[in-house]
């Protein structure tokens, strides 16, 4: 099932005033890519900086309930390949929370709501950068994929710049999330790609209705047979839920992995291309 549309519609709500602030911490970017190796100075949700050149688009990276791990590293190093500046963002250790994978939920104090204003103020951050230009994209990885979902909700009004309505991230792609309290929005605000295997076991398909999501922003991805981060080579892992069942939390399958990383460069590069905001 693919849904490929292309038409962009902008947010208009105000400024969500109750954004937290978060602290900022000295980092220093080691990325053998940035010839400059200037000190960054980034927010604390920030892991990595991964800067290519100065008049690149930037696209950041968030994680799962799994918190920080490889995957992330993995795809800001094929991000780069493909021409992106690179933010690898860490959303559990500013929080002191560790992984929650089968859990009953994500902590109090880390909400999918929580996730998509980290995506804002990192945002807000690279706008004062002097080496990123142009547009920003965020790629969620399952819990970070529903964190996608609630930054693209049209009632979310944190995405929006107060003065002049438009949008601090201008499309978001959303690796199998999970819907179970958080639906995909009828009406997203910016172009979203969603990618899903149909036989995952930990963020179930079926829940996030993608059938009913017919809205020209949408782009679907369905795979038959994929599993929970099917994009990940690091093998099979299984771990017992809540009420000892043993799920299927990571299988690799290559062909889903391929057609996913096709079709998320060709829209990254249909809606960063252009590098005016």
């Amino acid at each position: 099932m693919n849904l490929a549309q292309q038409p962009r519609k902008e947010g208009s709500s105000r400024l969500d005033l109750r954004i937290p602030l978060i602290s900022l911490v000295i980092a220093i970017s080691t990325n053998a890519a940035n010839a400059q190796n200037n000190q960054v100075i980034k927010p604390s949700t920030v892991a990595d900086v991964r800067i290519i050149g100065n008049t690149n688009s930037t696209v950041l990276v968030s994680h799962g309930s799994g918190c920080l791990v490889q995957q992330s590293h993995d795809w800001a190093k094929q991000l780069n390949e493909w021409g992106y500046n690179a933010v690898v963002i860490d959303h559990c250790t500013s929080r002191g929370v560790r992984r929650y994978t089968q859990t009953g939920g994500p902590p109090v104090d880390l909400q999918p709501r929580d996730k998509a204003l980290d995506y804002v103020l990192i945002a807000r951050w690279l706008e004062k950068q002097d080496w990123h230009k142009g547009k920003i994209a965020v790629i969620g990885f399952s819990m970070g994929g529903t964190g996608v979902l609630n930054l693209i909700d049209e009632n979310f009004s944190g995405n929006n710049l107060e003065a002049t309505k438009k949008t601090y991230i201008d499309a978001a792609v959303a690796f199998y999330p999970e819907c179970k309290n958080d639906r995909p929005p009828l009406s997203p605000s910016i172009p979203t790609l969603i990618h899903h295997g149909q036989s995952d076991e930990l963020a179930l398909s079926r829940r996030c209705k993608y059938a009913e999501l017919q809205h020209p922003n949408y782009q679907i991805m369905l795979y038959a047979n994929a599993h929970h981060t099917f994009d990940d080579k690091g093998g099979d892992f299984r771990s017992p839920n809540m009420k000892g069942e043993s799920k299927i939390i990571r299988r690799y399958d290559r062909e889903a992995d391929y057609k996913s990383r096709a079709s998320t460069k060709e829209f990254l590069g249909r809606y960063l291309s252009n590098l005016t905001k």
